[in-house]
């Protein structure tokens, strides 16, 4: 009887060290997690960040590509819009991007 008492505590103390053990592992792996998932916000937090200030330079712009124009760019577009889109637009500047006969109208 008290050789199986014996064989028990040690097979009790074999699962609690086994049981520790697991415990660890599971807490290192929720570290690793925690830390991954810390940096994966601050990469969120930084492409929001970024998404933003491109939203808002280009908020009020609008180009338009294919456009051949005179010299008198801001009158070109304006032109350009009331006829093709019957609308008087608000121009405040415009300007050529690029090689190519571009025009870009900042509205």
């Amino acid at each position: 009887m008290e050789g199986l008492n014996i064989l028990i505590e040690r097979m009790n103390n074999n699962m609690i060290k086994g049981f520790q053990e697991m415990k660890k592992e599971i807490k290192k792996k929720e570290e690793k997690w925690e830390k991954e998932k810390a940096d994966l916000e601050k990469k969120m937090g930084n492409l929001e960040t970024k998404v933003e200030m491109l939203e808002k330079r280009n908020k009020n712009s609008t180009v338009i590509t294919g456009l051949v124009t005179d010299v008198n760019t801001k009158e070109s577009v304006e032109n350009f819009i009331q006829t093709k889109l019957g609308v008087n637009p608000n121009i405040k500047t415009a300007y050529k991007i690029g090689n190519k006969e571009r025009r870009r109208a900042i509205q």
